[in-house]
């Protein structure tokens, strides 16, 4: 069991994590510097993978906030 304030926090952590991975993967897919290093056929594979984690991490955060959602309305204290 975990109390609702504990709960509370390590969702609002998580979604943070997940906004800093956001912002980190954009960062990157926008920066010409990052991708000289790679070849050519690399640097697509690299993209296509950033922009993917990026997709990712946006759908967890917002599965993330639903949860914080429900358990900030929940009656219960204990989860």
């Amino acid at each position: 069991m975990i109390d609702k304030p504990r709960l509370k926090k390590l969702l609002e952590e998580c979604i943070k994590l997940e906004t800093d991975a956001i912002a980190l993967y954009a960062q990157k897919i926008e920066a010409p510097a990052f991708f000289q290093v790679f070849s050519p056929e690399d640097r697509e594979r690299v993209q296509k993978a950033l922009a993917a984690l990026a997709e990712d991490a946006r759908s967890h955060k917002g599965i993330l906030e639903a949860v914080l959602a429900k358990v900030q309305g929940a009656e219960k204290n204990e989860f």
